[in-house]
């Protein structure tokens, strides 16, 4: 049974909050060392232009945006990858930033946005995500654009970094960060596209603890999975944030268990969990905690935490 979009999207929120250091820089920050400005780009942009958002709206962007709020840590992501950190005013709570940024402003979550902030703020663009149609509302009643983010799929992930490059006037910028994306996917694909179904592990992803959860077919972290060479163990369930019973996962019998939570490792080194210690992951010792703003990000930054699984499921392949 899948939870409806809202309390996923209150979960995701937590996990990011709780378990990713969401407020906290990190060192996989993709901005520049020298803190270069953006390149201008060889294909000049020209303005207005219209673009049509995840959710098919088509939004005219009047100007090239020089101030900007992003209220999805995956746009955010995009936009540091896409070196236009000069350029965000704002951002969300759980949206990774390095310690360089840190006087940008936060302004809220999914149930608490300042808006008096964002207008004081005077973006010309607000990146979100899909579901926070009150805020969005709000902002259209202050002439204020929003493109909304959605990302399903990894390819998803790529066509919406070339709409934030569009949209920010640097598609030059976009597709290199693209090239480089595909390119670090392609090498490990590669590498795991050899593996016969007997040398790929299956792997439980554990979304969310009580009520168990994980991701199903056709969702990102088991593209994650699928790429590094392993089997998703609720891949034949339906999307994403789909609830998982203990019995379904004693009969799987998973040989890797991935968390973004450390709790589950201590529980599961402890023996803890009643009936877990049963689990062949767990038997040998093959439970893992990875970073959940990494780990399943719908951005760039993806590609980070394949490379990672990648590691645990294929180290003799990934050295």
């Amino acid at each position: 049974m899948r939870i409806s979009r809202v309390v996923a999207l209150i979960v995701g929120v937590l996990i990011l909050c709780l378990f990713s250091s969401c407020a906290e820089s990190t060192d996989d920050d993709p901005i520049e060392e020298e803190n270069e400005a953006p390149s201008e780009d060889d294909n000049v942009m020209q303005y207005p232009l219209t673009v049509v958002d995840d959710i098919g709206r088509e939004v005219k962007i009047e100007r090239k945006p020089e101030r900007v709020v992003s209220f999805d840590p995956g746009a955010t992501d995009i936009l540091l990858y896409l070196q236009l950190h000069p350029h965000v005013v704002g951002v969300d709570d759980y949206s990774s930033l390095p310690d360089e940024m840190s006087g940008v402003l936060r302004l809220g979550g999914a149930v608490n946005q300042d808006m008096e902030g964002i207008t004081e703020l005077e973006p010309d663009v607000v990146f979100t995500i899909d579901g926070m149609d009150e805020m969005m509302s709000d902002l259209a009643e202050r002439d204020i654009t929003t493109v909304v983010l959605d990302p399903e799929s990894f390819a998803d992930i790529v066509d919406n970094v070339h709409l934030v490059a569009e949209v920010m006037g640097t598609v030059d910028r976009g597709q290199e960060v693209v090239s480089d994306m595909e390119e670090k996917v392609g090498h490990i694909s590669e590498i795991t596209g050899d593996l016969g179904e007997e040398d790929r592990p299956v792997v439980f992803y554990e979304v969310w603890p009580d009520p168990l959860m994980t991701e199903g077919g056709e969702s990102l972290i088991d593209f994650l999975i699928d790429s590094a060479g392993g089997i998703n163990a609720a891949g034949d369930a339906a999307g994403a944030w789909v609830e998982f019973s203990h019995e379904a996962l004693m009969e799987i019998d998973p040989d890797v268990i991935i968390t973004p939570f450390s709790d589950t490792v201590t529980e599961l080194q402890r023996g803890d969990r009643a009936g877990w210690e049963e689990l062949t992951a767990v038997r040998n010792e093959r439970f893992y905690r990875v970073e959940s703003g990494v780990f399943g990000r719908r951005s760039p930054r993806l590609v980070e935490g394949l490379d990672e699984v990648a590691q645990i499921l294929h180290p003799d392949l990934f050295e």
